[in-house]
């Protein structure tokens, strides 16, 4: 990971290229180049800490409230980055909007990301740790 921050997630302050889909590196799918949405491996060039689709083709639900507390589940939600039928200056980073939750725009959606527990991981290192020390055991006696 690279520490190239700026209002574009790209990591600078220019905006990013407008294409209709793919993945060259400082791309985003955006209304100045198509009128649909682009599949999700095609969502524009990878970000310098190398997520892709960060700008562009759809704007994201955040769990924010626009306003403090965040205590009311009809109260408006907050959703950032642009979609495709945006122009390039929804993409900035500080871009920011809100409607209710429970209404259906077909321009914003959410990202899914997965990580492995480090409970998950645990279990799986001991056992390969182990494996050769209890083959060692059988070996000695």
């Amino acid at each position: 990971m690279t520490a190239n921050y700026g209002n574009y997630a790209k990591g600078s302050n220019d905006a990013p290229s407008a294409v209709a889909s793919g993945t060259v590196a400082g791309t985003a799918v955006s209304a100045d180049s198509t009128t649909s949405p682009a599949a999700v491996s095609n969502t524009g060039g990878m970000s310098p800490c190398g997520t892709r689709g960060q700008n562009g083709n759809a704007r994201e639900w955040t769990e924010s409230a626009l306003t403090t507390p965040n205590d009311s589940p009809p109260e408006s939600r907050t959703f950032r980055g642009g979609s495709w039928d945006n122009d390039a200056s929804y993409l900035r980073s500080l871009y920011q909007g809100s409607r209710a939750p429970d209404l259906e725009l077909p321009n914003v959606g959410f990202c899914v990301a997965s990580i492995p527990e480090p409970s998950a991981v645990l279990p799986v290192f001991g056992g390969l740790v182990a494996w050769p020390l209890q083959r060692r055991l059988k070996f000695s006696l």
